[in-house]
């Protein structure tokens, strides 16, 4: 543009069936398709910016987003410049009487093979892209479809809203794996309460689960110049193979290799945390306020300038999970509620929880248990260690397996 400025156009559109179900049946469909499109514009450190939902009038949205400069917002980076990059996670299509058809077939299934449960919640499959272009050079494209199975599973005559949960996610509608889920946690369900436990036991989880929170919240490079981390001002000692990352890998996870600002990371994995010490993300606008390194975690929503947000968590491993058990292992399935301290001090009420066999099959379920520990010791002298095989067929998450003590 001749005047100096430089437009930038951001948009995602979302085609979306979701399937709705009740009693373990299908009990309503619903179908979207959505854009959103955001201009910026950037001039002498300043920028403006406007979104549309839907058509729109590009050139609309140009005047509207130079007319916002006069609102005085900093971006002293300016855009990305000189940058092309296309990447596509691809998977199924589906349309609400495809999809319909598919989940029809597996509540079938599962109906018949579990006739004293009843599942609902509901399918989802979404077809995401977005683009990110500018008039210096940057041109990011990225899609994915994905099908996602999340089903609310109770059991006839139980007084919960839900008693567990089979969740699926993938380029495919993945009904084997969504039954191969039952198969091992519903017999496991049916064979009642286990004793209670007690004292320090360890623990395994599918991903970081109800661990993620506190990481996510205090691993931003704003809440570790602050002091609000409970990583900030402190020696932080990690057991030797432990290795937290934040991964803009696309040919490890379906995720998209660029943030929302345009940055592309050299390295696609971020060491959050291991012998290192800790690095806290950020993305280009606050690594220019803190003076710390552009992370490329500008993420948020599309009508709204970007914010740092801790992306996709993973702990690499290695082998399966039968070497990272004893005799006493307890799986965390459902735990909602936990609550962290300032030191680091953890308390984690667990609503659902299995006995594991020899092979970490789940046996029997446990009765509710509140699980104690300090998040230093768990990625400490607690930790055990993590898989490379998935937690559970057609999921993408990894069992990360340590101490911790049942209160």
């Amino acid at each position: 543009m001749g005047d100096g400025m430089v437009r930038e156009v951001l948009a995602f559109r979302q085609k979306k069936v979701t399937v709705g179900l009740a009693d373990s049946r299908v009990v309503s469909v619903r179908s979207n398709d959505e854009l959103e499109t955001v201009v910026r514009m950037y001039s002498d450190g300043l920028v403006g910016l406007a979104s549309a939902v839907g058509p729109h009038d590009r050139d609309a949205l140009e005047r509207q987003a130079r007319a916002a400069l006069v609102h005085g917002v900093p971006f002293a980076p300016g855009p990305v410049r000189d940058r092309q990059l296309t990447h596509a996670h691809p998977g199924d299509t589906h349309d609400a009487a495809s999809l319909v058809r598919a989940t029809t077939e597996l509540l079938d299934v599962l109906r018949g093979r579990y006739p004293d449960f009843v599942f609902s919640h509901q399918v989802t499959w979404s077809s995401d892209h977005l683009s990110l272009t500018n008039d210096v050079g940057l041109d990011l494209q990225w899609s994915r479809a994905t099908t996602y199975v999340v089903l609310l599973v109770k059991q006839k005559g139980s007084p919960n809203i839900l008693d567990t949960l089979l969740v699926v996610d993938g380029p495919s509608f993945d009904g084997d794996a969504a039954i191969a889920q039952a198969d091992a946690f519903l017999p496991a369900f049916r064979a009642g309460l286990a004793p209670m436990p007690a004292g320090r036991k360890r623990v395994v989880f599918e991903g970081l689960g109800p661990l993620q929170g506190r990481l996510q919240s205090d691993l931003t490079a704003r809440s570790l110049s602050t002091g609000a981390s409970v990583f900030a001002g402190r020696e932080v000692s990690l057991h030797p193979d432990f290795r937290l990352l934040d991964s803009r890998d696309a040919s490890r996870v379906r995720t998209c290799p660029f943030d929302l600002f345009g940055t592309v990371r050299q390295t696609p994995e971020l060491v959050l945390l291991g012998p290192d010490g800790v690095q806290g993300v950020a993305d280009r606008r606050e690594a220019e306020v803190l003076g710390v390194p552009d992370t490329g975690n500008g993420w948020g929503k599309v009508h709204e300038l970007p914010r740092p947000v801790v992306g996709e968590l993973r702990i690499p491993g290695t082998g399966g999970l039968s070497p990272l058990l004893d005799d006493e292992s307890i799986l965390v399935c459902l735990a909602m509620g936990a609550d962290c301290s300032d030191a680091g001090d953890y308390a984690l009420p667990v609503q659902l929880a299995y006995t594991l066999d020899a092979e970490g099959r789940p046996v029997q379920r446990l009765p509710p248990i509140t699980l104690t520990g300090n998040l230093f010791d768990v990625f400490g002298d607690d930790w055990v260690g993590a898989t490379e095989t998935k937690a559970r067929p057609g999921i993408q998450e990894s069992h990360v397996v340590t101490h911790m003590t049942v209160a």
